[in-house]
């Protein structure tokens, strides 16, 4: 893997990384004035959480009455009851189902019990905790060691910090920009062709049921994120180069297809893969998948 590495990845998670930070003075907050902010900042999650509850649901039929332009595959939806997809054969068919889904949103929101103020409290809670857990993980060690956590759990950090971080996020985004712009270039000079171009695309995020040898070739079975569509990719005269999931050679244990890089030469197809093994999407989880073949056969199951 030459462009989307494990660092790579890992700096993609740091990208935009103050985006909701919000700065405040510099100033040496007690234990009472961040306990104060913590209240008021619960106060605001729960009124807020109160107001969309109170929200009545919309009636989306008459909007897609009034559409010109009107894609069918836009509105496919899956089956509550049986979980298979559903495929609507006109835009009237929409517009009933558009309207049948409005009555019952009503119908539950006219009998929807009082707001819970205590569990948007909870809610509150939970989510600080979280952050405070992950405070080492989203900011750097500098930031961590100098603001009080509670604030930085809170979204706020004081004006010079503040500086800094913004400066170093613009250094992340230039870095990762960079790495992405190279990328771009090198791997659309590749003479892949189209189709198979296009149908790598859909991976992202496709769950590889397993890699196995068959005489001379390898399989990869895919499970289609969101599609509930599997395919397999046969790997003719394919060669395992590389393989740090579990199982090796064989299983792969359900990782998570991330990311890739397809290349090919006069020769060659050659196949790197960021998998994500176990799909917690951790640096610990992350491996790398590489193939050599002589050509590449896409089917879908059907």
């Amino acid at each position: 893997m030459k462009y989307y590495t494990k660092e790579w990845y890992d700096l993609m998670q740091k990208v935009d990384f103050t985006e909701d930070l919000i700065p405040i003075p510099d100033h040496e907050y007690t234990i009472f004035e961040i306990e104060a902010i913590y209240q008021q900042q619960m106060e605001e999650y729960i009124q807020n959480a109160e107001e969309m509850y109170d929200e009545p649901p919309l009636d989306f039929s008459k909007e897609i009455e009034q559409m010109e332009e009107f894609d069918l595959d836009f509105f496919i939806r899956v089956d509550e009851e049986s979980g298979e997809i559903v495929e609507p054969h006109s835009k009237e068919e929409v517009i009933e189902w558009e309207k049948a889904d409005y009555e019952k949103e009503l119908e539950e929101y006219n009998h929807r019990p009082p707001f819970n103020r205590e569990e948007a409290k909870q809610e509150f809670e939970e989510r600080f905790n979280v952050e405070l857990e992950a405070l080492e993980d989203t900011y750097p060690s500098f930031a961590v060691e100098t603001v009080d956590k509670r604030l930085l759990a809170l979204g706020l950090v004081p004006e010079s910090i503040y500086q800094k971080l913004k400066k170093l996020d613009k250094e992340y985004n230039q870095k990762f920009n960079d790495i992405e712009e190279r990328a771009e270039k090198e791997l659309s000079k590749q003479r892949i062709p189209n189709q198979l171009k296009n149908v790598f695309y859909s991976f992202h995020d496709a769950i590889i049921l397993n890699l196995k040898q068959v005489e001379n070739d390898y399989e990869m079975t895919l499970l289609l994120d969101g599609m509930d569509k599997e395919c397999t990719l046969t790997f003719k005269n394919g060669e395992i180069i590389e393989n740090e999931a579990k199982g090796k050679e064989t299983e792969l244990e359900s990782s998570c297809w991330l990311y890739h890089e397809l290349y090919k030469n006069k020769e060659d197809y050659a196949l790197h893969i960021l998998a994500d093994e176990g799909n917690e999407r951790s640096n610990n989880s992350l491996k790398y998948i590489t193939l050599k073949c002589k050509d590449i056969e896409y089917t879908e199951k059907t």
